[in-house]
């Protein structure tokens, strides 16, 4: 999996979809010369992984991969205000 240290935190989307679910499964899609780029996130790992097969049969141009992103208190504390 890929180290979110890696990825701008500026790109990161919000910890919660739309329903305001956590979802700690991130898909990153990468197409050189860009910047790793998060283009979705799935509550559990096998979602995740389906969208990352469909991806590379469909757009074979681009690297995937999947990111974990654990709760942190402090996304907690922002999720708890919003």
């Amino acid at each position: 999996m890929l180290s979110l240290n890696s990825i701008s935190p500026k790109i990161l989307m919000t910890h919660s979809d739309s329903k305001g679910q956590y979802c700690p499964y991130l898909v990153v899609a990468v197409f050189p010369p860009n910047l790793p780029h998060v283009i979705g996130r799935h509550y559990n790992r096998a979602d995740a992984d389906a969208e990352i097969r469909f991806l590379k049969r469909r757009v074979s141009k681009g690297s995937y991969f999947l990111a974990y992103e654990p709760a942190s208190a402090s996304s907690s504390e922002q999720e708890k205000e919003s």
